[in-house]
């Protein structure tokens, strides 16, 4: 058995290595050049913080779409802005928005462990 998250967050994280590797490595350009595509980025972002509500295969498919996100947010970013400055910032972002999902997990596990109160007898 796996954990759901953790196996979003893998996929995810194995999609958002490999477009990393095309558009930063290879050069293939992989931003359209849309505002609109960097809100759909946000917005997958924001999904991903809800993940805690889901579960199964919904949950998996949030933490993959958080990852994602990051990843079509970042490049849309760097191909519109041209910046390493903006591209800096936005990674700021993104490692903001990983340590509050991370928090907002903990919260989570930690509110569902003393609710369930199996471990203390």
């Amino acid at each position: 058995m796996f954990c759901a998250a953790c196996s979003g967050l893998l996929i995810g994280a194995i999609i958002a290595l490999v477009g990393t590797a095309l558009h930063f490595l290879v050069g293939l350009n992989l931003a359209l050049g849309s505002v609109w595509m960097i809100a759909g980025g946000e917005i997958w972002m924001l999904l991903g913080l809800a993940q805690i509500k889901f579960a199964g295969y919904v949950k998996v498919a949030t933490n993959m779409m958080f990852v994602v996100g990051s990843f079509v947010a970042l490049v849309e970013t760097d191909g519109m802005g041209k910046s390493l400055l903006l591209d800096l910032y936005v990674l700021g972002l993104i490692g903001f928005v990983l340590l509050l999902r991370v928090l907002l997990s903990e919260w989570n596990n930690r509110r569902v462990c003393q609710t369930c109160r199996l471990c203390f007898c």
